[in-house]
C-alpha cells in the first residue's frame, strides 16, 4: 500500500552484539496501468498497421516500430510489465525488458498471440517474446544487438539456439517452461 513507513533493521551475532538502523521506506502509487499502456499501443498501431496486412506483415511493422522508437539503455523499471511497456511507448528508452514488454503490448493490441520469455539467469538476464500467427510458435526479439544486428523476427528454435551458442548463450532458456517452438 502506498505511504511512508519506518523500518528498523536489527542484526545480532552469536556473541549477543547488536546493531540497529532505522530507515524510511516510501511506497509510491502505481503510475501506469494496463489501460494506459494499451491506449499508447493502440495509438502506435494506428500509424503502422493497416487492415489488409497479414499477421506476418504486422509482426514486421511492430518489429520495425520498436527498433526505430526505443533507444537502448542498460537499465529499466522492472516492477511490472506495464511500467516497462510504458517506458518504451511513452519515453522511448529501456533495456531488453522494456523491448519485450513494449512488444507484448503492441502484439496483444494487434491481436497476435504472444508469450514473454526469459533466458536462464546467469551473468545477465535477457527477455524477449514468443509469437504465434497461426502456424506455431516463433522467437521475436526486438532488442538491438551491437555486434551483428540480427533481425530476430519469427526465428525458429534452431536459428535462435545457433545464434545463442555463437553469442555467449545469450538466449538459453528452459525449454520445459514454454510451448514447443518451431
Amino acid at each position: 500500500v502506498e505511504g511512508t513507513y519506518q523500518v528498523t533493521y536489527i542484526a545480532r551475532d552469536l556473541a549477543g552484539n547488536e546493531a540497529r538502523v532505522t530507515a524510511q521506506v516510501i511506497v509510491l502509487p502505481k503510475d501506469n496501468d494496463e489501460r494506459e499502456v494499451y491506449e499508447l499501443a493502440d495509438k502506435a498501431l494506428a500509424d503502422i498497421i493497416t487492415q489488409d496486412m497479414t499477421p506476418e506483415q504486422k509482426l514486421e511493422a511492430i518489429y520495425s516500430y520498436i527498433q526505430s522508437h526505443i533507444t537502448y539503455t542498460s537499465h529499466s523499471e522492472k516492477s511490472t510489465w506495464e511500467e516497462a511497456a510504458y517506458e518504451g511507448l511513452a519515453e522511448g528508452k529501456g533495456d531488453c525488458y522494456v523491448y519485450a514488454c513494449t512488444a507484448r503490448a503492441l502484439l496483444t493490441s494487434a491481436g497476435i498471440t504472444n508469450i514473454d520469455i526469459a533466458s536462464i539467469p546467469g551473468e545477465t538476464n535477457h527477455y524477449w517474446n514468443l509469437v504465434d500467427v497461426g502456424d506455431g510458435w516463433y522467437h521475436f526479439d526486438t532488442t538491438p544487438r551491437a555486434d551483428d544486428h540480427p533481425h530476430i523476427c519469427m526465428w525458429t528454435d534452431a536459428q535462435l539456439m545457433e545464434y545463442s551458442a555463437a553469442h555467449g548463450n545469450s538466449h538459453n532458456y528452459d525449454h520445459s517452461q514454454y510451448p514447443e517452438v518451431n
